[in-house]
């Protein structure tokens, strides 16, 4: 069939449909497909919504200053998403290009980077703070009427923030629909600024110092109720710290340096009221010291909450992760394990702790209500209890969530692979867990597992029996192999009561969408 055929004959398409169906091609197919018919030429290009006003522009030899023009003309009147991954050297050119569309800008994300040469070395900071002017006025000189969304970070090569000092306010104050902004490398303190829309707030520096400058750095953002702060520094203990903003409802701390935050520092940041307060370190995971839960900075940001009810704990082992890792170097990989902590208390306030912890002491798991875990670092567990290590007790865990069951293929061809579920019964009793009451199986993917999986999982690493069944086995695009009768039989004398559930729970890490879901359900 030609084109022309495919869009006048008997079955031709409706504007909208191949409109849409054009929107799924890449650019480069786009434009092939004006050139089938005039047809094609005339729904393409009047769609400049959906096929040419989300520009992407980079490093490539191919992102002339020519074509990002001929992208921004070809978008017409519609809404732009511009995301520019820049040098330095391009700067100048592109800035002179772009400024014209400011106001018809939805989105926009820009990425300064230089690579350091030279007598400095690479990975070493290169000051390139004079090159930059043009950025500062692109983000200052005219009204944005349309902006929801902007991201500016300004790095070196190492991926080192710079601080830039940004000393007149954003778009001259115009910004209506500013919702989200992220300013990495960008110091903006100017307290004639308002941008009282933006809800989520990110900043990233090498050194942010929080009580000489948090105030400052707030007075633009005053319906803030996301605040994501990154840093290598924090500053001293000089100086008091300001009221946050009334509408905070989530506060991120970060460390770049692999170094935890000073205790001293953040018990200044008025976090109490506050329902929900991370705090993550991040750098090289390999470097980072693993303590045991609470440290005292973590300590800081609980000693407000009422009654710490429910505890969340996500293990990601990073110490040696890697596809040859053997039982030989268990004692270095358990002692990198990760964690997410989650601590709620009956109030509903929660506080979110990501950092190494040691998770194999008694005074932790006692305490611990509900735990979500790889099937992966379940064999860890497992490969310390076959050392002779005694068996982990939990006397209040109620839920236990094992997910990323999603590659049985790999598993079932390849012997060494490290999961539970594809290891031989019988092995060690693991956890002794009296009063658990549901344990959920989650994967990205829908898959299909044999029922004697789950019972010897239920049998030899849980320790139950049918004298002390679950009251609920969750399915979460795991299905059941119904191959034979006797082992669905079973397995519901260990779970009388299976749900399944189509669609696996989402892991979302980001605070800005985490801290607008609903508390969670620990029943």
């Amino acid at each position: 069939m030609t084109g022309h055929a495919a869009t006048s004959g008997p079955f031709a398409l409706p504007a909208e449909l191949l409109c849409a169906i054009l929107a799924y091609l890449p650019l480069t197919s786009r434009i092939a497909a004006t050139h089938v018919c005039w047809t094609w030429r005339k729904v393409a290009l009047q769609a400049a919504a959906d096929l040419w006003a989300q520009i992407y522009w980079g490093l490539s030899e191919l992102s002339s200053p020519s074509a990002l023009a001929a992208r921004l003309a070809r978008a017409g009147g519609a809404p732009i998403d511009l995301y520019l991954n820049l040098t330095p050297r391009q700067l100048l050119a592109v800035i002179d290009i772009v400024a014209p569309y400011i106001g018809q800008l939805r989105y926009l994300r820009i990425r300064l980077g230089r690579f350091s040469t030279g007598a400095a070395g690479p990975g070493i900071p290169v000051n390139f703070s004079g090159e930059t002017a043009p950025l500062l006025s692109l983000l200052t000189r005219s009204p944005a009427p349309m902006l929801e969304f902007l991201h500016v970070s300004v790095v070196n090569d190492s991926l080192i923030l710079f601080m830039l000092i940004l000393n007149k306010p954003l778009f001259q104050n115009v910004t209506p629909n500013l919702a989200f902004v992220n300013l990495d490398g960008i110091i903006y303190i100017r307290s004639d600024a308002r941008h009282p829309t933006v809800s989520i707030l990110r900043l990233g520096s090498r050194k942010l110092d929080l009580p000489r400058h948090l105030g400052q750095l707030l007075v633009p953002f005053p319906g803030l109720e996301v605040l994501d702060i990154r840093s290598g520094r924090y500053g001293t203990l000089s100086g008091s710290m300001p009221t946050m903003p009334a509408k905070l409802r989530a506060l991120v701390l970060r460390s770049m340096t692999s170094q935890p935050l000073p205790p001293q520092i953040l018990a200044l940041i008025p976090h109490q009221g506050i329902k929900q307060v991370e705090y993550i370190l991040e750098g090289d995971l390999n470097q980072m010291l693993v303590h045991p839960f609470p440290t005292s900075a973590e300590s800081v940001l609980v000693q407000d909450l009422s009654r710490a009810v429910e505890t969340y704990v996500d293990f990601r082992p990073t110490d040696r992760e890697r596809e040859d890792w053997d039982d030989d170097n268990l004692d270095d990989f358990v002692r990198g394990i990760f964690t997410e902590v989650i601590v709620v208390d009956d109030l509903g306030a929660k506080r979110v702790f990501n950092a190494p912890h040691m998770l194999f002491v008694p005074d932790f798991l006692n305490h611990l209500h509900v735990l979500s875990i790889t099937d992966r670092a379940l064999y860890i567990w497992y490969q310390h209890r076959r050392r002779g290590q005694l068996r982990a007790r939990f006397d209040t865990l109620r839920l236990i969530n094992v997910y990323l069951l999603d590659k049985v293929a790999d598993y079932a061809t390849d012997a060494t692979s490290h999961s539970l579920f594809f290891l031989p019964p019988p092995y060690p009793f693991v956890f002794d867990a009296p009063v658990l009451e549901t344990t959920s199986l989650t994967t990205h993917e829908e898959i299909t597992v044999a029922p004697e999986m789950v019972c010897d999982f239920l049998v030899y690493f849980l320790g139950r029996t049918t004298e002390q069944p679950l009251e609920l086995l969750e399915l979460r695009n795991v299905r059941i192999l119904e191959h034979c009768v006797h082992e669905v039989a079973r397995l519901t004398l260990f779970a009388p009561s299976i749900i399944y559930y189509g669609e696996g729970l989402a892991w979302e890490k980001d605070v800005a969408h985490l801290a607008s879901e609903v508390d969670i359900d620990f029943r």
